[in-house]
């Protein structure tokens, strides 16, 4: 699920910039990233593909958490593990469509 659209990403840059701090970035706001933006230039700041989501392994696991949540339900006690969508956040979780991808 991509946050990009949460997150000014300049105010991002400036904080990276003036802090020793490290940042590993994996969705953005402008898919694909520019090659000339600035916070390319950071040297605190790794790219990676986001990817992880797509991987038969994580749609497994992802499977494996639901299952032992509705095995919770079924005998009347609260899930553990997955969480659950509130009106004050889950619009800040939608995945902001891109142009280009």
């Amino acid at each position: 699920m991509s946050r990009a659209a949460i997150i000014n990403f300049e105010d991002f840059y400036n904080f990276l910039k003036l802090r020793d701090v490290f940042a590993g970035i994996d969705v953005f706001p402008l898919e694909p990233f520019p090659k000339n933006h600035k916070l390319r230039k950071l040297k605190n700041v790794i790219f990676s593909p986001h990817r992880a989501g797509a991987l038969d392994f994580a749609f497994k696991q992802m499977g494996e958490l639901v299952i032992q949540d509705l095995q919770l339900i079924i005998r009347g006690l609260p899930p553990r593990l997955c969480k659950r969508a509130q009106k004050e956040t889950v619009g800040h979780l939608r995945s902001k469509p891109v142009d280009i991808n």
